[in-house]
């Protein structure tokens, strides 16, 4: 509803936690990449969600349409 006012507000909200916590800011975000990472190249990266005898829904390459479509809007809406 609010196009200025909303990108402002977001700017704000930006420039608090760059400003506010810094360098801190980004060793959290990058202690999150690597706990993925490592999580995911462990033994727990490959169990599964659902029963045994489950089928996925979706192929492959539709998740990667997903993904790279996600990645489009962010784009677009950021």
């Amino acid at each position: 509803m609010f196009p200025a006012s909303g990108a402002a507000l977001a700017n704000a909200a930006f420039a608090f936690a760059t400003g506010q916590f810094g360098w801190r800011y980004l060793v959290a975000e990058l202690g999150v990449v690597v706990c993925l990472i490592s999580l995911a190249i462990s033994r727990y990266g490959n169990v599964r969600l659902g029963g045994a005898d489950d089928k996925t829904e979706l192929s492959y390459l539709s998740w990667v349409a997903m993904i790279l479509a996600g990645g489009i809007g962010i784009t677009i809406v950021n």
